[in-house]
């Protein structure tokens, strides 16, 4: 399909995406929509049509070799792959949902979550200020001795103490949930402590050199604070918020420029829009091109390995020295720069670059499809919740799919995001068994109200029955 095709399919799947919004209020599908353009279908609009003459071409890695032959045509083809799985994974996502229906049982009332997060607000503070310690002496001692010993992240898996520090982005969600939970009439006290608190875990996050651990809590905090709004005002929210976020993720990603840090606020902005404008953060597509250089010709297709990896990648080399490396570029020696320069370079593939990489086109369709109606099912069981957990599990699925789509190696972008909401799986599973507790309660009340409503609905039909029985 050319590119005038792409664009009215893409428009119509957008279109589709905010209909879904309204009417169902569920994000998903539009913000899927919405990374497929601006990573894939405005990249190739500015690097082919190049509208301002202020595009620079398709990125060029500087590995140690290179393998690769980027142009206009093998870029049609990556859009047009591209699209394909956009709209497979939005397919898989409505009709899965769909089959899956409404949920008849609800797991909690609206309240429960911040009555729980209350109680264990104690709790909380201690596993920041855990995490906190950790964050120190993952970053100096473990990382310092790895490097002078000489086996840093190849043998004992030390660069996994490197994610420590996503952590931050759970507990920054959980310390807005129960910030939001206390009353600042009754407990003033608290509510500013909490307010500090959240205000330094989400200023420790912003890192450049790891966004997502700053964009894991700021969207799932965003689509709680939206949660039970009108969509209208929903979409209001989020256009602001979306806007402010792309220019500070921008910023970010200006920061790992020398120097940048050291020019003024307002010119670290200009630069930062212009780097949105010519789409210099995004090119996923440029990498998911490099995939389809990669597959078949220079490497077979994995057919699953790719998803294997996310649970041998953890086993340390010290325990596995054999273990296979991960990645085309390490398979490839593309990262070859010497045995102890200890430097690796690339890009992202995307999401839609590792299925290809897994089965080719037919990879792309069965995991798209899959991978829509895995986190359809998720979001549905979600909705069993009246509470605010609805919101946060929506808003953990939305960050991880950016994350997903934003990554190229599998198996560390699955480590990312458990590490950045292992926090969240704690307190979880504990209200599950909370709202369990409650639940059983609440059943055991009604039942007694129902027999003791039963019992006296007995007795006024045996009253009536003996003044029948009476002689006139």
């Amino acid at each position: 399909m050319e590119f005038d095709g792409i664009l009215y399919g893409s428009l119509a799947l957008f279109l589709f995406g905010v209909v879904y919004f309204i009417y169902n209020a569920d994000e998903i599908p539009m913000l899927m929509t919405l990374l497929y353009a601006g990573s894939g279908l405005y990249r190739y609009y500015i690097v082919v049509e190049n509208p301002n003459q202020r595009a620079v071409g398709w990125v060029v890695v500087a590995y140690a070799r290179s393998i690769f032959n980027l142009d206009n045509e093998l870029a049609l083809r990556a859009l047009n792959l591209y699209f394909l799985g956009t709209a497979l994974f939005v397919l898989g996502y409505i009709v899965t949902k769909t089959l899956i229906g409404k949920p008849q049982v609800e797991k909690d009332v609206k309240q429960m979550l911040g009555q729980y997060m209350l109680q264990k607000r104690t709790l909380l503070l201690s596993i920041f200020l855990a995490v906190n310690i950790a964050i120190f002496f993952s970053q100096s001692f473990l990382v310092a001795r790895a490097l002078a010993d000489g086996y840093y992240n190849s043998a004992t898996g030390v660069s996994y103490f490197l994610f420590l520090p996503f952590a931050l982005g759970g507990i920054v969600i959980l310390i807005f949930i129960a910030w939001r939970a206390i009353d600042a009439r009754t407990d003033p006290t608290s509510k500013l402590g909490f307010a500090l608190v959240l205000i330094y875990g989400a200023f420790l996050s912003y890192n450049p050199g790891a966004r997502f651990n700053f964009l894991s809590w700021v969207i799932v905090v965003g689509i709680i604070y939206v949660g039970n709004l009108p969509v209208w005002r929903k979409v209001r929210v989020y256009t602001i918020g979306l806007a402010g976020l792309l220019v500070v993720y921008s910023i970010a990603g200006l920061a790992r420029t020398p120097g940048a840090f050291l020019l003024p606020m307002e010119q670290q902005v200009e630069l930062a829009l212009e780097r949105l404008e010519t789409a210099e953060d995004q090119n996923l597509l440029d990498g998911f091109m490099m995939a389809l250089q990669v597959y078949p010709e220079n490497l077979p297709y994995q057919y699953g390995f790719q998803h294997l990896e996310i649970l041998l990648r953890p086993i340390p080399r010290a325990i596995w020295p054999d273990k296979p490396v991960g990645g085309y570029a390490n398979k490839l020696g593309l990262n070859d720069f010497g045995s102890n320069s200890g430097l690796t370079i690339g890009i992202s593939e995307s999401m839609y670059g590792t299925f290809y990489g897994e089965g080719g086109v037919g990879g792309i369709i069965l995991l798209s499809l899959v991978y829509g109606a895995f986190f359809a099912y998720i979001v549905r069981r979600s909705e069993r919740y009246k509470s605010d957990m609805r919101f946060l599990i929506k808003g953990m699925v939305a960050a991880s799919l950016i994350a997903l789509i934003r990554g190229g190696d599998l198996a560390g972008i699955v480590a990312f995001i458990g590490m950045s909401y292992w926090p969240v799986f704690i307190f979880m599973r504990g209200y599950g068994k909370y709202s369990a507790k409650f639940n059983a309660w609440f059943a055991s009340v009604q039942n007694a109200q129902r027999m003791g409503a039963l019992a006296k609905a007995q007795a006024r039909l045996d009253d009536i029955a003996k003044t029948q029985e009476q002689p006139a």
